[in-house]
């Protein structure tokens, strides 16, 4: 992965910001983004259920559950935070 900054002028306008925005859209074309399309509104639809379990698979490590008795297999996580999210656990 690499990062990059770009610094834009403090006088430069939301059009600026925007057109620059979909030029590294169309450049870099990412394929991580939900919306392709630069927009000054800052809002975009929801990821579909599809992408996020795409992401989370990519992203995440496994997490396996066994009986602790006989060391069966009880269930696989796709993440640490989907297990956390899919039983409730909440991390202080």
């Amino acid at each position: 992965m690499k990062l990059t900054i770009f610094i834009m002028d403090e006088k430069s306008s939301l059009e600026q910001v925007v057109e620059l925005e979909q030029y590294f859209i169309d450049t870099l074309k990412p394929n991580l983004n939900v919306d392709l399309i630069a927009s000054s509104s800052g809002y975009h639809d929801p990821m579909s259920i599809e992408a996020r379990e795409r992401l989370r698979k990519q992203r995440g490590i496994p997490v396996y559950v066994y009986n602790s008795e006989d060391f069966t297999l009880l269930y696989v996580f796709d993440s640490k935070q989907h297990m956390y999210d899919s039983i409730f656990i909440i991390i202080l």
